[in-house]
């Protein structure tokens, strides 16, 4: 509000999950309603370069474009240019990588699924993206933009076998979901490829409430997975959430038992809500 004001002739744009759910902001009587020029629902790569290779004359108010049903080939999109971005002004010599997008899961609570279908790149291709970046531009750690790097666990398997291959000699870390198939071998097997942390969407230690988010894991899963990732000597960091709609007394105490047994291997937690 305060740069419409400011600035009555300044293009303003927004995307992103919200802008696509059914009691967004954008919509009409919404808080962000006639404050943007357009609005970008689903995947926008495309959408967004042709805005701007065919800029108007003259701007439109709270024009809606894309859909939620975009499902981009991931794999067509070219590296990212940081030619012009000096890494060496930083403490870590690192970029963002996407290996994969979107999310197996349809947590009650969460917002991505409306955005986009889970899909992963071709390995190779992701393979050659990190070669590409080690080679041109000294890169020795990854962030993974991925909302779960093992939202295909054979694929993240596959990932992690031909880093070990190529000897890239890298750090990264990434999102991950608990899951118990995810065992010690491989989280081991993760660490010689150059992992260093991952970060769990743990959200609570009640079942009940886990079932009423749909988060689709057991809590053994949960702890499974924390210990294991410590036993590697990886960090581990969870996101966490207190006062979900549905719990009660009991379910935040079984939180805190979770929290309790897995005092010795969680490192940090965020809390969510």
């Amino acid at each position: 509000k305060a740069l419409r004001e400011a600035n009555p002739n300044i293009c303003l744009l927004a995307g992103g999950p919200e802008t696509a759910t059914t009691e967004s902001h954008f919509q009409v009587g919404g808080a962000a309603y006639d404050l943007f020029n357009y609005v970008f629902q689903g995947e926008s790569e495309n959408n967004l370069i042709d805005l701007l290779e065919n800029f108007p004359t003259e701007l439109p108010l709270n024009k809606f474009i894309g859909s939620t049903n975009s499902r981009l080939n991931l794999d067509e999109f070219p590296y990212a240019d940081y030619s012009d971005y000096d890494i060496r002004n930083y403490t870590e010599h690192g970029v963002s990588i996407e290996t994969s997008r979107g999310c197996i899961a349809q947590c009650s609570f969460c917002t991505e699924t409306y955005l986009w279908k889970f899909r992963s790149k071709d390995i190779t291709k992701v393979i050659d993206e990190f070669e590409h970046y080690v080679k041109t531009y000294n890169v020795k750690r990854f962030w993974f933009t991925d909302s779960l790097a093992n939202g295909d666990l054979k694929k993240f398997e596959q990932i992690i076998d031909h880093l070990l291959e190529r000897k890239l000699d890298i750090k990264w870390h990434t999102y991950a979901r608990c899951d118990g198939r995810m065992d010690f071998i491989l989280i081991r097997k993760a660490a010689a490829a150059g992992c260093t942390a991952l970060s769990f969407g743990v959200e609570t230690g009640s079942q009940k409430v886990l079932n009423d988010m749909r988060k689709k894991v057991e809590v053994w899963e949960i702890e499974q997975n924390l210990r294991d990732v410590r036993k590697a000597k990886l960090y581990n960091h969870s996101t966490w959430m207190v006062g979900f709609p549905t719990e009660e007394p009991v379910d935040h105490i079984h939180g805190l038992q979770l929290l309790y047994n897995v005092r010795k291997w969680l490192e940090t937690i965020s809390l969510g809500q």
